[in-house]
């Protein structure tokens, strides 16, 4: 069984098994909005730049065992790989198939909403990455470009308008683990923690 923080970080990087399904439709002009005003590409850059150098240090370990390393590199290759052929192309498709585009593009489109889309530019971040994702715990991170209480008010018009969204983000994690068990990583999980291959921190860094 991977630890908990180990999942969190394989189900928002390791997005193999769903970007391997089949042949993905043409996607709305609502979603490529989204992808845009979420800046979702960065989510799809920094996780490859990521994969790469975790990729690195797993290898230059010397407390892990080279047949680990092996399974390590294999599987975090593959990840990559398709995260670069798919991922873009996934994400729109998620983004797709949600009920909520109009909804949610009307709150992007708030003072708020546009506070939020240019400080997540300003950054280079995404609604995803983790100083997102754990706001409360970066908020110096984003010093006057959002704040708590920005991240509160815009919550809030989340609720109103899109609040499906407000609740599948919250869910977004567990619901990409669901598809990316994977039988190798788990195999060794027990060694990469041991090791020190904290995924979730070295995400967050």
């Amino acid at each position: 069984m991977i630890p908990t923080k180990q999942m969190r970080f394989l189900a928002r990087l390791c997005a193999v098994a769903l970007l391997c399904c089949g042949t993905l439709a043409a996607k709305s002009k609502a979603a490529e909005e989204l992808f845009n005003a979420l800046n979702m590409q960065v989510w799809l850059d920094s996780t490859t730049t990521q994969l790469k150098d975790l990729q690195h240090k797993a290898q230059s370990s010397s407390c892990l065992s080279e047949a680990s390393k092996k399974v390590f590199k294999s599987e975090v290759t593959r990840a990559i790989k398709t995260i670069q052929k798919d991922g873009k192309s996934f994400l729109l498709q998620a983004l797709d198939s949600r009920p909520y585009k109009s909804e949610l593009l009307d709150a992007l489109e708030t003072p708020i909403g546009k506070r939020l889309s240019n400080a997540l530019a300003s950054k280079n971040m995404s609604i995803f990455s983790c100083r997102f994702y754990y706001f409360d715990r970066y908020e110096s991170f984003w010093s006057d470009e959002f704040s708590l209480q920005d991240m509160r008010a815009f919550a809030d018009i989340l609720l109103s308008k899109a609040p499906v969204f407000a609740q599948e983000y919250g869910l977004f994690v567990s619901m990409l683990l669901e598809k990316l068990e994977s039988k190798e990583l788990d195999s060794i999980s027990s060694e990469l923690a041991r090791c020190g291959i904290d995924f979730e921190e070295y995400y967050c860094h």
